[in-house]
């Protein structure tokens, strides 16, 4: 998969996830709900406790996360995660005509980085510096 792509998918999914503070321990984070931080905050643990799963998937869909190629155990758990459920359209007028084969929830990520779902459409732009 090219590098640009490849980043451009990931950039449109991820978003406010590649902000995230990374903490050993995810129950730390109870304690925020005491006393909820003023700004947005993001956390995350690349220390799961979750293993690898096997994901149902349609039939003729590629996930997006199996595009991937990572040697890191912690971040391929942590990407497992974030990209269930989106599955690679190499052309908008693909995912479009192959709506009706995702699963409840699912998405396409178009090569331009666009969300295509059955009921929604999310274009993708770089944000702004």
């Amino acid at each position: 998969m090219q590098a640009q792509y490849q980043h451009e998918k990931l950039e449109s999914v991820l978003r406010e996830r590649t902000s995230a503070l990374e903490i050993s321990n995810l129950d730390w984070a109870k304690a925020f709900f005491n006393n909820a931080p003023s700004a947005k905050l993001a956390l995350l643990t690349s220390n799961s406790m979750a293993s690898v799963g096997v994901t149902e998937t349609s039939v003729g869909l590629k996930p997006f996360v199996d595009l991937l190629q990572l040697n890191v155990p912690g971040l391929w758990v942590l990407m497992q995660d974030w990209l269930h459920n989106f599955y690679a359209a190499d052309y908008t007028v693909t995912a479009f005509a192959e709506r009706s084969k995702l699963p409840l929830g699912a998405s396409f990520l178009t090569r331009q980085g666009h969300v295509i779902s059955k009921t929604r459409v999310r274009f993708y732009a770089f944000d702004s510096e």
